[in-house]
């Protein structure tokens, strides 16, 4: 079976997930990737511990936090666009919605700040900003450090957390 090329949005370069600018690069990743599959696993293991923290009794997550979706799209040896979605509103135990934080390569009649709804099951990561200014999760972050330039991965990690939970989060 022929490798399909996944599209990821990152947040690299930001201080902040709901700074991401339309013009945030994208990266290439081939799939299936064993790294990036234990990314998403993390992400997902850890999934319920940030909607408990996040979310208030609205469903209602602040700006500042986000997640990374994936999105079928129909385009040329890409199966899923994966981007970062923030002023996200949880509708139902599983169907969200948000607006997307990267302009969008492959998903059709969607654009930079564009509402979407989505699935529990679409989603691949999420993002929290402390009160301290550190960034926690960002799993598939972490493991995209390796492929930017230098400069740039160290400008991320004076801002990400060393342990993508926060200390102070309560457990179910």
């Amino acid at each position: 079976m022929r490798k399909l090329r996944t599209l990821f949005a990152t947040l690299a370069f930001l201080a902040s997930p709901a700074m991401a600018q339309a013009d945030d690069p994208t990266v290439l990743w081939a799939a299936p990737d064993p790294e990036m599959a234990a990314a998403f696993e993390n992400a997902n293991d850890t999934l319920d511990l940030f909607l408990d923290n996040t979310l208030d009794r609205r469903g209602i997550a602040p700006d500042h936090d986000n997640l990374k979706i994936a999105v079928p799209v129909n385009a040329a040896g890409i199966a899923n666009e994966l981007i970062w979605v923030s002023q996200i509103h949880r509708i139902s135990d599983t169907d969200f919605e948000g607006r997307l934080d990267n302009t969008p390569q492959n998903i059709t009649g969607k654009h930079y700040q564009s509402r979407i709804t989505f699935t529990r099951d679409q989603i691949r990561d999420w993002g929290h900003l402390s009160f301290d200014g550190k960034l926690y999760g960002h799993y598939t972050t972490r493991l995209l450090l390796t492929s930017l330039p230098r400069e740039k991965a160290l400008e991320i990690l004076q801002i990400l957390s060393p342990d993508p939970v926060p200390a102070n989060w309560k457990t179910r």
